[in-house]
């Protein structure tokens, strides 16, 4: 039962979008590069945090003890964040820490599973922090850390007493689908090695595919965005490819649309009537 529901509390934070317009150019959320490598001996703070990864929303992951921490990401309104502590003990007096600064929802506090094993699908997390000096006695490995963070995500983790920043590592094995026909060249065939048959929901979360409107959603993907029409809204929306996390959306209007392109951090959409 405790298994469940930390995947219940995972799928919790899996929210959000991202958005775009059209034939015209838009900066597909194209972030400043990673600090990585660098090295910080104070305790963190959102904002250093977020100067050293180079990341300003999404899903954030915080395992230990620092509610601080989280709650301080939280409360800039771009962060969902999962806070693992080591002593379970703790979780209810943290919990009621997090209800009394009005975050309730946006962090959530849950057990850190004593395997090492976190409860996040690969690719998941766009932010890890974890005190690894604090982790000393626990089975947590820093491997476990890289295999949730999502593509374009970082780790900002401590050992030996210095906190320090490494970017999620380059999977050549995945790809992304960014026209109508997989590329320019329109062969239809991906060159990603990790698609399978679906076993499980990464996450779920709207313009859905049942509103009648499928064939005006051209969805794509791209260096790990997901970019489709909400054909009831008119919406031109954009998300974390990873766990769905609200990037950027913006009305386009009629969801009519001849064909979509995201090339180069760009965004090229045709829309009927208007070039």
């Amino acid at each position: 039962m405790h298994h469940i529901n930390l995947q219940f509390a995972v799928r919790l934070l899996s929210i959000a979008v991202l958005i775009l317009t059209g034939w015209c150019v838009l900066s597909a959320v194209d972030q400043p590069a990673l600090d990585s490598g660098e090295k910080h001996t104070n305790l963190p703070t959102a904002a250093a945090v977020q100067k050293a990864t180079a990341l300003e929303a999404g899903l954030a992951l915080v395992v230990g003890k620092d509610v601080g921490l989280a709650c301080e990401l939280a409360e800039g309104g771009k962060w969902l964040v999962h806070l693992l502590v080591i002593q379970p003990d703790s979780v209810g007096r943290l919990r009621a820490a997090v209800q009394t600064r009005g975050l309730g929802g946006r962090v959530i506090v849950q057990p850190l599973p004593a395997d090492g094993h976190l409860p996040h699908p690969d690719r998941f997390v766009n932010l890890a922090i974890a005190d690894f000096d604090d982790l000393a006695s626990h089975p947590i490995k820093r491997a476990e850390i890289e295999r949730v963070l999502a593509v374009r995500g970082a780790a900002y983790v401590r050992q030996d007493g210095q906190w320090q920043v490494s970017a999620a590592p380059h999977n050549a094995r995945l790809d992304g689908w960014t026209h109508r026909y997989y590329d320019a060249s329109n062969n239809c065939v991906s060159q990603d090695r990790l698609a399978a048959a679906p076993q499980v929901v990464q996450w779920q979360h709207g313009p859905a595919f049942e509103d009648g409107t499928a064939d005006g959603k051209v969805p794509r993907i791209a260096d790990g965005r997901f970019v489709t029409f909400d054909g009831q809204s008119g919406d031109l929306v954009c998300r974390d490819a990873s766990n769905g996390s609200l990037l950027w959306r913006r009305y386009v209007g009629s969801p009519q649309a001849a064909d979509l392109a995201v090339v180069s951090g760009q965004v090229y959409m045709y829309k009927i009537g208007r070039a």
